[in-house]
């Protein structure tokens, strides 16, 4: 099932290539060997190796690791690595990354104070054991084939330490689904303070469940908005690491705050656990 994404009144503009840029493409072939401009499949090997990614990844019992960076457009990149063979059934991980100005057009400004900003957007990030499958113990989440690499910290530690190399402004990404937006909580804000109450709201009224039993429950329809009535569906919206202070400032200004404690007040979420319960047997 594709995953619904708010009308945001965000986008992204990428930079432009002017001629010189544009023939510089074509003879070195800038856009499809090097991820953002900088590191070719080689140089990024040996960052994942000092990072401590491979590392870990062969104490998983992976190895024999290959990397391929393909151009999506300009500034638009996607990496795929593999353990053994080039195949979808040997894919550790696909990100795809593009770098450009985030902005609101001047015919939709819905957040007076969140000023444009140079940004480093995680349009898709999937990290996987293929090898593995699930158990009892360890629960597929929505969305997942297989479980994970347990190295997203480290991953988005890399992509941190480049944007503060680029003087770039902020990391944004957006999560599918709710169990994406949980494990980004502690450093991302979403732009919107309304969807921010409104994800705080969820985390507050099903803390008696488990990460699994919240994702899937949401996923899945279980989940009533106690005011309307209505079955709560969630769509995506653009969570924001902030690294400058101007954007530290937007979500730290009296006006965000104000926005996300009103509506958090106004938002109340019931679990209709015979519903899930029947689902989850369906599933057996």
């Amino acid at each position: 099932m594709k995953k619904k994404h708010a009308l945001s009144s965000l986008s992204i503009e990428i930079p432009k290539l002017n001629e010189d840029d544009f023939v510089d493409q074509l003879t070195t072939h800038t856009g499809s060997t090097l991820l953002l401009g900088m590191f070719s499949s080689t140089e990024l090997k040996t960052v994942l190796e000092r990072a401590g990614i491979f590392p870990a990844l062969r104490e998983q019992g992976l190895d024999d690791f290959i990397i391929q960076i393909n151009p999506f457009e300009d500034f638009d990149q996607l990496l795929n690595i593999y353990s053994g063979k080039q195949d979808k059934k040997h894919l550790l991980a696909e990100v795809r990354l593009k770098e450009g100005k985030l902005t609101q057009p001047n015919d939709k400004i819905i957040l007076p104070d969140f000023p444009p900003s140079h940004i480093l957007s995680i349009e898709w990030m999937m990290m996987q054991n293929p090898f593995k499958g699930f158990s009892k113990d360890k629960r597929a989440l929505p969305g997942q084939d297989h479980p994970g690499l347990g190295q997203a910290r480290k991953v988005l530690k890399l992509i941190i330490a480049y944007c503060r190399l680029k003087s770039i402004d902020g990391v944004v990404n957006y999560p599918e689904y709710f169990h994406n937006a949980y494990l980004y909580r502690h450093v991302f804000k979403f732009i919107d303070p309304e969807k921010e109450a409104e994800f705080y709201a969820l985390l507050r009224d099903l803390q008696h469940l488990s990460l699994a039993d919240m994702s899937w429950a949401v996923d899945c329809g279980c989940i009533q908005d106690e005011k309307s009535g209505n079955i709560f569906e969630w769509f995506s919206d653009v969570q924001m690491f902030p690294l400058k202070k101007q954007l530290l400032r937007y979500f730290k200004s009296i006006e965000y705050n104000k926005r996300f404690n009103n509506a958090l007040a106004k938002q109340k979420y019931v679990f209709d656990e015979n519903k899930y319960k029947n689902l989850q047997d369906q599933k057996k």
